[in-house]
């Protein structure tokens, strides 16, 4: 594997394990709604994996829907090639235990499919994949057990690029080269990250870089002045706004700014502590610098979404994110 296509994998691990958080999320905030439904199980917690690991559900040239198998039985999912099944999946509402009918059921179909090299097992949290005619498992996980980078390593065994490329019977994902590859975001040897590839995980931001020069960015609170760090990343998110502002990049005329996130709105900032759907419940104020009221920062988000808003504020306002590095401790 050479360095771009190192880059690229750890990528994709980085996307899924997003995905894996966002459905972990789901599994805990709407539990009540998918314990009894098939149906919602599978919009909500089993289409949004299959989506990101190239098997967009809608494309059916890609998954077959209730696929009828040789062996008269009908799988939920059909992940397709060329019209050929590659792997057929057994969908069960969440809470539903891995039973010894439902592993025979899987086993009688992909036995009776003679492109199918896996069968896969999921309730949207538990998720158990075999290949055809062997004994054991290529991973079997719980989603909200595991790390949703572990998580991810392991279901990239499904995506739709390591099958197809990936003919042969062998483990599709060594687990001895793990070890090797950084589970985190991309890091250059002075310990600086690219903001867009950057994690959660990686630390507390201490520094930014922008096109090559360090970039200073104002106190985030009034009583901050003599601090030589953001102290998080609510203090980081504060800063880059207020710079934004000190150069004149965001106005009043640009508020509210928020991005879409399927059906959800991430408010950033906005002229008042509130918006159409609620109050901000842990506002900043700043002030602009032609003292007409001044901006409200919405900061209570988790780390992921304080970095999306960042990566999203670059966009907005026409900055490279690729030419954006932070250092973390």
């Amino acid at each position: 594997m050479n360095l771009d296509e190192l880059d690229e994998f750890i990528g994709n691990v980085n996307s899924i394990a997003d995905t894996v958080s966002f459905v972990k999320e789901n599994i805990v905030n709407r539990r009540d709604s998918f314990l009894n439904n098939e149906r919602q199980t599978r919009s909500g917690l089993i289409d949004p994996i299959l989506k990101i690991l190239g098997w967009d559900v809608s494309q059916v040239d890609l998954v077959g829907s209730e696929y009828r198998t040789k062996a008269s039985g009908t799988a939920d999912y059909a992940l397709l090639d060329a019209s050929e099944p590659l792997a057929l999946i057994e969908a069960k509402r969440l809470g539903r235990s891995f039973d010894v009918d439902i592993s025979e059921q899987l086993a009688n179909y992909t036995g009776n499919e003679p492109t199918v090299r896996f069968g896969v097992f999921t309730n949207g949290d538990r998720w158990r994949m075999r290949q055809t005619g062997k004994s054991g498992v290529v991973f079997d996980i719980s989603l909200s057990d595991e790390t949703p980078l572990k998580s991810a390593l392991e279901l990239m065994h499904l995506a739709r690029n390591v099958l197809i490329k990936n003919p042969s019977e062998t483990p599709i994902i060594e687990h001895q080269t793990r070890p090797d590859l950084r589970p985190t975001g991309v890091v250059d040897d002075e310990g600086w990250f690219p903001l867009a590839r950057l994690r959660a995980e990686d630390g507390l931001p201490k520094g930014i870089r922008l096109e090559g020069r360090p970039l200073e960015l104002p106190p985030p609170y009034e009583d901050a002045e003599d601090s030589p760090t953001y102290g998080d990343w609510k203090g980081f998110l504060v800063s880059f706004v207020k710079w934004l502002v000190n150069e004149r990049k965001l106005t009043m005329d640009d508020c509210p700014v928020f991005l879409h996130e399927g059906s959800r709105i991430q408010y950033i900032v906005n002229v008042e502590a509130w918006h159409q759907n609620t109050r901000f419940i842990s506002p900043v104020k700043i002030d602009d610098l032609d003292s007409k009221g001044g901006f409200w920062i919405e900061t209570n988000s988790q780390t992921k979404a304080k970095i999306r808003s960042l990566l999203y504020l670059l966009d907005k306002f026409g900055i490279d994110s690729s030419t954006v590095f932070v250092k973390c401790d």
